[in-house]
């Protein structure tokens, strides 16, 4: 089981000790990287899309590059589990 941090504002302190503290309780168990909280991921929420799936149009291209990074990095590691749990590397 690993545990990943979502909605994760990394510039709020106390969220970022929160966080912090995780990982110390729980190591390796809480994924490196976490979803961001954006605006971003709560318009693909909202028409019922993935992050993916969005438009342009929809959100700034800045946001978008943003919580599209975030989610690449969440997606990655877990593949990475994935395969290591295959015997794959």
């Amino acid at each position: 089981i690993r545990y990943l941090v979502t909605r994760h504002d990394p510039n709020d302190a106390p969220q970022s000790q929160v966080v912090a503290m995780m990982r110390h309780l729980f190591g390796t168990d809480v994924l490196l990287p976490t979803l961001i909280e954006s605006t971003a991921v709560e318009a693909a929420g909202l028409a019922k899309r993935s992050i993916y799936e969005l438009e342009m149009g929809q959100i700034g291209r800045d946001t978008h590059k943003r919580a599209r990074e975030a989610v690449d990095a969440v997606n990655e590691a877990i593949v990475k589990l994935i395969n290591t749990s295959w015997g794959r590397t």
